[in-house]
């Protein structure tokens, strides 16, 4: 028999302690598949948001298993495992004013990127925030793509990359650019597209000081060890590159 799961709001807790859950898994895919936007849940207390929260979480971290037996398991759901970044402040004291709310929020940021195995960069909380999406976005982008660094110097994108703002198809070099890794070197005139490279000899040669540090640590395959450089400049450790691999 199941059990009344009271006082538990974690999704993972709940499945695999025999806990009841009111499947509303079906409705979560209606959500997620719906319009593309923000959206904020005004609800009372006790009333279901963290548990949601929770279920999201480990919907975009891929758990399939979790999920057997309800709704969203007879979809078409993907099962893909997305880096999450989850701000929870229900634990702040809020007595001393904004500064405490500051120290909340850069706490919860540093939670997160440990989460993710990512060090934190920034002087701001709006620039740490950024830093974070950033890099978990770009590692999430170079893994799935398969990017190879050591060949991406003139690189050729079209105009219409740098418009694409659907991120389930977006193409990692453009974000690259966009990000202050590469710039824009040349234009084709013929075939449209922009050529891009290193923005100048520091930054090639920065990379390459740091290939020959990171060899005694990784394999010799040049791609591993330049898309190693990148995670390190992305805020990703080095030494959790080989989880990726």
């Amino acid at each position: 028999m199941k059990q009344l799961p009271t006082g538990i709001q974690n999704f993972e807790t709940i499945r695999t302690q025999n806990g009841v859950y009111v499947d509303k898994t079906a409705h979560i895919y209606n959500l997620i598949k719906g319009i593309k936007n923000q959206f904020f849940l005004s609800r009372p207390r006790r009333f279901g948001k963290t548990l949601l929260c929770s279920t999201l979480t480990a919907l975009f971290q891929g758990r399939k298993e979790l999920f057997e037996g309800l709704a969203i398991s007879k979809t078409d759901w993907q099962w893909e495992s997305y880096p999450v970044i989850k701000l929870d402040m229900s634990q702040g004291d809020f007595d001393e004013g904004f500064a405490a709310l500051e120290d909340a929020i850069n706490t919860q940021l540093m939670i997160s990127a440990k989460s993710l195995n990512l060090e934190l960069a920034g002087e701001t909380l709006s620039t740490k925030f950024k830093n974070l999406i950033l890099a978990a976005y770009l590692i999430k982008l170079l893994d799935e793509q398969k990017i190879d660094i050591l060949n991406i110097e003139k690189s050729s994108v079209s105009y219409s990359d740098f418009k694409r703002y659907d991120s389930e198809n977006m193409d990692a070099v453009p974000i690259l650019y966009q990000s202050g890794y590469l710039t824009i070197v040349d234009y084709d005139r013929e075939f449209e597209e922009f050529i891009l490279d290193y923005p100048n000899t520091e930054v090639r040669t920065a990379f390459a000081n740091e290939l020959s540090d990171l060899t005694s640590l990784y394999s010799q395959d040049a791609e591993d060890l330049l898309l190693a450089v990148f995670l390190q400049h992305a805020g990703q450790k080095a030494d959790t590159f080989q989880q990726l691999k």
